[in-house]
């Protein structure tokens, strides 16, 4: 079941599939390596669980996601909280505007069986999604969790 507001969903969609492709062309494997960059760092951040105001507390504390200043997501972005949507606009956004400057695995979150669930049993992504921008939205997120990998060796 799925209520949705109305939210013109068309340019999500795009950033979506493009960040898709993006992603299975720079990581074709199910393990990624990764290496901080010369004169610059890598952040690894791990289970963010929607809590946008987390992300961007980090984002406020070590500088935004860039070439030189890289993230690792260690999965878990997905289910419990309420801005899983958000967050992975955002890192889309970065992604896509300075390739290489995020990284995001897949964690147990990002798995359509938990996003099914409700967020007080530890699910919840799906109704965001649902929400947010309506069921055919959640089969493009299903889409990008697919190629994320699974590890990354640093």
């Amino acid at each position: 079941y799925c209520l949705r507001r109305h939210v013109d969903s068309a340019n999500a969609q795009q950033a979506l599939q493009a960040f898709t492709a993006q992603f299975r062309e720079m990581y074709p494997f199910a393990v990624a390596e990764l290496s901080a960059p010369e004169n610059g760092r890598l952040v690894v951040i791990g289970d963010t669980h929607g809590q946008l105001q987390d992300v961007l507390l980090i984002f406020r504390a070590h500088g935004v996601p860039t070439s030189q200043n890289r993230y690792l997501f260690n999965g878990d972005i997905a289910d419990r909280g309420e801005h899983a949507c958000e967050i992975f606009f955002l890192l889309i956004a970065y992604s896509l505007a300075d390739p290489g400057s995020v990284l995001i695995n897949r964690g147990n979150h990002e798995f359509e069986t938990l996003n099914q669930l409700k967020a007080e049993d530890g699910g919840g992504f799906f109704q965001e999604v649902c929400m947010k921008f309506g069921p055919a939205m959640y089969g493009e997120f299903v889409e990008l969790m697919k190629v994320l990998p699974l590890c990354t060796v640093i």
